[in-house]
């Protein structure tokens, strides 16, 4: 409150009515520093102090305001990940739960059920599935998404920001989709609805040892390029127009990638991701005395082997960078470096 009230009218000055365009720069600043109070406290705070409780493996974004708008191959490029890898956490609640424990797994009330977004839950799976670890009958089984109230007081989340990592109720059981435990490394929401977590699978088996079961149906590729989850369709015969974008000016296109970016992270070196790989193999770029070309392997989550080339042929020798242990800037834009194409830095 007091900076916003300093940076309205400085203190000592006359008074003046404020011009329109200070009022937008004011309101701007307003949500911004809302959204900063907002990230501080609440639940993401609480989930990532219980990921990295359970895991050393911790990746972590910022999300723009808005990321549940874009379709989901562009949600996994926010997060530098295959659409696969991408999760949802769903409280449900069996309607027909008659027993004397709701927090036995072999007959619970209520399920946290952890599926893919490339995936749709389906609930006769999941029963089926349970029929067959549980031995209870069928009809013993009737899911449907927890009402609010029950989310809030079960989980401590809201909506779009529930996550096992700090779930306020430990002993919901978990469920893991068997497609989801095949990723090597999954991402979920993060106990606020614009932060997202990262972690290995082992790292979550072993926290949660969630049961792994066949509860999702993959959707069609088609789905992840469209913001509705509906794959596009044009009339038989004719193929979809594509609609010529309209040229913008050059400075109001860099003003909305600001604003779009400065929005998602509190700092822009919050957006990097910093990766341990091993140098596989490296040779000096044959057209230049300063750079290396280097086969760097940046484990299964983020891409396996990538080509880097990096400036260091004065400071280290070929024999040294072999098999050199170093951090990766993953997620930066492909960029060619003495004709030689560097995919990270």
């Amino acid at each position: 409150g007091w900076l916003l009230q300093a940076l309205a009218c400085s203190s000592g000055a006359t008074k003046t009515t404020t011009s329109g365009a200070d009022a937008k720069r004011l309101a701007a600043l307003e949500k911004r520093v809302q959204r900063l109070e907002d990230r501080r406290t609440g639940g993401a705070r609480t989930a990532l102090r219980a990921a990295r409780a359970a895991t050393d493996c911790v990746s972590t974004r910022w999300v723009p305001d808005d990321y549940y708008g874009r379709s989901m191959r562009d949600r996994s490029k926010l997060l530098n990940c295959d659409v696969r890898q991408m999760c949802k956490s769903m409280l449900l609640e069996n309607k027909q739960w008659r027993g004397t424990d709701e927090f036995d797994p072999a007959n619970a009330r209520f399920y946290l059920v952890v599926v893919q977004y490339a995936a749709t839950f389906d609930a006769g799976r999941l029963r089926s599935a349970l029929v067959e670890r549980t031995k209870l009958p069928a009809k013993a089984f009737n899911f449907r998404v927890a009402d609010e109230a029950d989310n809030d007081r079960l989980s401590g989340f809201k909506h779009n920001a529930v996550t096992p990592f700090g779930f306020s109720e430990s002993r919901v059981p978990v469920v893991l989709s068997d497609a989801a435990s095949r990723m090597g490394f999954i991402w979920m929401g993060g106990g606020h609805e614009a932060f997202k977590l990262g972690v290995p699978v082992d790292a979550f088996l072993a926290c949660f040892k969630p049961w792994v079961l066949d509860c999702s149906t993959a959707r069609d590729e088609r789905e992840w390029d469209t913001p509705t989850g509906k794959p596009s369709k044009a009339p038989a015969g004719k193929p979809a127009k594509a609609k010529a974008p309209k040229a913008k000016p050059a400075k109001a296109k860099a003003a909305a990638a600001f604003e779009d970016y400065g929005d998602a992270d509190d700092t822009a070196a919050s957006r990097l991701a910093l990766v341990v790989g091993k140098i596989v193999d490296v040779w000096p770029h044959p057209d230049s005395d300063k750079l290396f070309c280097e086969k760097i392997d940046c484990g299964e989550a983020f891409g396996g082997v990538r080509e880097v080339a990096s400036g260091l042929q004065k400071h280290y020798t070929v024999e040294q960078m072999k098999d050199r242990v170093v951090l990766v800037a993953a997620n930066l834009k492909a960029k060619k470096l003495g004709g030689f194409p560097s995919h990270g830095m």
